[in-house]
C-alpha cells in the first residue's frame, strides 16, 4: 500500500481520481499485473495551473533571402568606394563596422572569424582606401576596406601614441598612489578602503599568485623581506602595492651549487634550440612567398 500526500510522476487518470475521494478515503488503480491502493490524507487549496509546451524550430534563410542579402552587400560595395564612405554608410544603415589590426601576409584569419584567410590575402595585395568585393565567410557577407598599411620596420609614433599615453598615465598614477601610501600601516590603508588580501605560496619562481596575478616585483622581494614589516610602495603590472611578509617556510633542502648549475644549463639548452630558429630566420636571406599558396 502506498500512502501519498502528492502523487508525482503518475498517469493523468491517477491524478484525477486523487481529488475525488474524501480525505482519508481509498481508491484502487490496476497497474500491470497488480492493483495499487492509494489513500488520500489531505487535499490542499485548489488553484488554477497551466502547463506550457515550448516548440522551437531553427529559422534559416531561404535561397531567395540569401540572394537578396548578397545583392544588397554587392550594392553596398558598389555604392561606397572609399573607406570613409564605407564607415559612414555602415553606421547609417546600422551595420556592424569592425576594425582588425596587425594583419601580415601570414595571418590565418581576421578577428577570429572563420574562413577569412581570403580577406587577409586581399588586404596584403591592395592599397590604402581600397574597398573589396563581397566576401562570404562563416555565414556572413563581409565588405572590407584598407585604412592603413605599415611598412616594414619600426611602428610609427602616431600608431603607438595611445599606448604610450596609457603607460605614462599609469606611471603617474602609481607615483601619486605611492606617495599616498607612504608611511601608513595596513590598518590605516584598510580604513581608507584600499584592497587588502592574503596570498600564500610565494617564491622566487612564482609566475602567478592568488589575487595578485603576475607581479614578479613582489615575488622577488617577499621571500627576502623581514617578517611583519610593511614594505615600501611598489609599482606592479596591475597596480601599486605594499606588502607584509607574515610567514616563511624553509624547504629544509640544502643548496647544491652543482645541481643548480646543471638545471640552469639544461634550461638554457632548451631555450637555445628555439632561439636558434629565430636567429636563422633573421640572418638568412629568405623571401617569404607563402601567401602565394595559402
Amino acid at each position: 500500500m502506498w500512502f501519498l500526500t502528492q502523487p508525482p510522476g503518475f498517469d493523468k487518470d491517477v491524478i484525477e481520481i486523487t481529488f475525488s475521494p474524501p480525505v482519508n478515503g481509498y481508491f484502487q488503480v490496476p497497474m500491470g499485473t497488480g492493483v495499487n491502493i492509494f489513500q488520500v490524507e489531505a487535499i490542499g487549496e485548489k488553484v488554477n495551473k497551466a502547463k506550457l509546451a515550448v516548440i522551437s524550430r531553427e529559422v534559416t534563410a531561404s535561397s531567395a533571402t540569401q540572394s537578396k542579402i548578397y545583392n544588397d552587400a554587392k550594392q553596398f560595395a558598389a555604392n561606397n568606394s572609399t573607406t570613409t564612405a564605407v564607415e559612414t554608410a555602415s553606421r547609417e544603415a546600422g551595420l556592424p563596422f569592425y576594425q582588425a589590426t596587425g594583419l601580415d601576409q601570414n595571418t590565418p584569419r581576421v578577428n577570429n572569424i572563420a574562413q577569412t584567410r581570403q580577406i587577409v590575402r586581399w588586404a596584403n595585395e591592395n592599397n590604402v582606401n581600397t574597398v573589396s568585393d563581397v566576401f562570404e565567410a562563416d555565414n556572413q557577407y563581409i565588405v572590407a576596406t584598407i585604412t592603413k598599411i605599415n611598412k616594414k620596420g619600426y611602428t610609427p609614433l602616431e600608431d603607438v601614441k595611445d599606448a604610450l599615453i596609457r603607460e605614462i598615465r599609469n606611471e603617474k598614477k602609481g607615483a601619486i598612489i605611492s606617495k599616498e601610501m607612504e608611511g601608513k600601516t595596513l590598518a590605516q590603508l584598510r580604513n581608507e578602503r584600499y584592497s587588502i588580501d592574503t596570498v600564500a605560496n610565494i617564491s622566487y619562481n612564482s609566475p602567478y599568485a592568488g589575487s595578485l596575478g603576475n607581479e614578479p616585483a613582489i615575488f622577488a622581494l617577499a621571500p627576502i623581506e623581514a617578517l611583519n614589516k610593511l614594505s615600501k610602495p611598489i609599482d606592479g603590472n596591475m597596480g601599486t602595492f605594499v606588502f607584509e611578509t607574515i610567514e616563511k617556510h624553509n624547504s629544509g633542502r640544502e643548496y647544491n651549487e652543482k645541481e643548480e648549475i646543471a638545471m640552469l644549463q639544461t634550461r638554457q639548452q632548451y631555450a637555445l634550440y628555439g632561439s636558434l630558429i629565430e636567429v636563422l630566420k633573421t640572418m638568412a636571406v629568405i623571401e617569404d612567398n607563402r601567401i602565394i599558396f595559402y
